[in-house]
């Protein structure tokens, strides 16, 4: 990871863990977007999927949304064992979803920005579909428990209107890497 991360080549990468206690069930991991071949390549190296440590793993697009520039962890986080939740939330597939997405839209957005500026969201962005329409949302919280996690992400609006259909929070811990600036949109 260390060799992709300092190249610039992969932005983000996390484990994911349910728990407690806390047990790696997969990873989270965000390339810069020019960068397929790359990305394949990497799935070469990966030691996790070259000896079937990973069971599948699907690549997806993502447009990394902007948010302010802040760490992704503090020194006294880099300890825990949990210190940041990853939410994964997928869009309903009724016809009505695309006008609650709407609907919501707005009122998503004014409710998140205050969570960016205290630092509460540290990365989040629209998982795309093959017309490049929203399919869904990955966003990670400095939330120490799942608990933490789900009653802040239960308040949100596309939660709270139908939007989000499958939801799933798993626990992460951020580890640094080499500092790369995180591009929107380019993930």
């Amino acid at each position: 990871i260390g060799r992709w991360a300092e190249a610039g080549r992969l932005t983000f990468g996390v484990h994911l863990m349910v728990g407690p206690p806390p047990r790696i069930v997969g990873s989270l991991l965000i390339f810069a977007r020019e960068d397929v071949l790359g990305m394949d390549q990497y799935l070469v190296d990966e030691p996790f999927a070259r000896l079937g440590v990973w069971a599948k793993y699907e690549v997806i697009p993502f447009r990394l949304a902007t948010l302010s520039d802040r760490p992704l962890q503090t020194a006294s986080e880099a300890v825990s064992p949990t210190t940041h939740h990853v939410l994964i939330a997928l869009l309903g597939d009724d016809a009505a979803v695309r006008a609650r997405y709407l609907a919501a839209q707005e009122a998503q957005f004014a409710w998140i920005d205050p969570f960016v500026d205290s630092g509460t969201l540290v990365l989040s962005g629209t998982i795309a579909g093959a017309d490049d329409s929203m399919r869904g949302t990955i966003a990670v919280t400095r939330h120490a428990t799942l608990e933490e996690a789900g009653t802040f992400w239960a308040n949100a609006p596309f939660a709270q209107q139908g939007v989000w259909q499958n939801v799933m929070l798993l626990a992460t811990s951020i580890i640094p890497l080499p500092v790369w600036p995180l591009a929107p949109g380019e993930a």
